[in-house]
């Protein structure tokens, strides 16, 4: 099998056709790598990361901005039980984990958007984006109206895939404090 190697900062890394052709983890005999990671492809001559049609990582920055707006239409569809904007952005498989520790697939999530929250005026602070490769990570914390008219305050975790060019939502957990 065919492999490419390259500095990093974990050392020299051996990248094997099939890793790079599928985007998976790569063993080797001393750590676990994603490709995907900056760092596995910094170094890497620009030829075999496009042969192998890999995005080139220097699009982080705009894969973060990407992010940023999808988290801010997520967090106002939730407020604005905007079924549609979901169906468009959810990936076939998304699961997602209630508040009250319900998990329910795609489908329960858009009829539950359906229904409008119980909460209003949702708000994120303290958004956190990883970019890993073409996997991303957001973390936030929200703040809210609670239907008595108090405040409350939570927290999320969303997960986003590139997939076919674009990012769509796998999966979401969601904590009320």
């Amino acid at each position: 099998m065919a492999s490419e190697s390259s500095q990093c900062a974990f050392g020299r890394i051996e990248v094997h056709e099939y890793c790079l052709r599928s985007r998976g983890p790569i063993f080797t005999d001393r750590v676990l790598l994603t490709v995907g990671c900056q760092d596995v492809f910094a170094n890497f001559p620009r030829c075999v990361i496009e042969q192998q049609g890999i995005e080139p990582m220097a699009d982080n920055e705009q894969h973060r901005v990407m992010l940023q707006e999808l988290n801010r239409n997520y967090i106002r569809s939730v407020d604005e039980a905007d079924v549609a904007w979901f169906d468009a952005n959810l990936a076939p498989d998304f699961f997602n984990t209630n508040p009250d520790g319900s998990f329910i697939d795609r489908k329960a999530f858009l009829a539950q958007i359906g229904r409008g929250s119980s909460v209003k005026n949702i708000r994120e602070h303290d958004v956190m984006i990883r970019v890993l490769g073409d996997f991303a990570i957001i973390h936030a914390r929200t703040s809210y109206q609670k239907a008595d008219g108090s405040q409350g305050a939570g927290r999320y975790t969303d997960d986003w895939q590139l997939r076919d060019g674009r990012w769509q939502c796998v999966s979401a957990h969601v904590t009320r404090l």
